[in-house]
């Protein structure tokens, strides 16, 4: 994870034809089952169109630290995906 006041994609990721990183907004979700951790659902992969969860630690005053720049799940292959910044779905553009 990076903090999203200091990463610099363009740093990062050299090579990326964009230079720009997309936002997916995401949900959060609640564990069902004791031991389980929050998640962070991608609503909508800009890359894919499906959904993917991200991780969100167990602690619901901390969620918000896992939000920021995260890589794809979808498997997309492609050295042009430099991974989104999961924002949530009420803060998204």
């Amino acid at each position: 994870m990076h903090n999203e006041e200091t990463f610099d994609p363009k740093i990062a990721f050299p090579d990326s034809d964009k230079g720009t990183i997309p936002e997916a907004p995401v949900r959060l979700v609640k564990p069902t089952k004791p031991g389980q951790c929050y998640t962070w659902q991608v609503i909508k992969c800009p890359y894919c169109g499906k959904e993917h969860a991200h991780g969100a630690g167990d602690d619901l005053a901390r969620v918000n630290t896992f939000l920021g720049h995260r890589v794809q799940h979808c498997g997309d292959d492609k050295s042009s995906h430099v991974g989104y910044y999961l924002v949530p779905e009420d803060k998204a553009k």
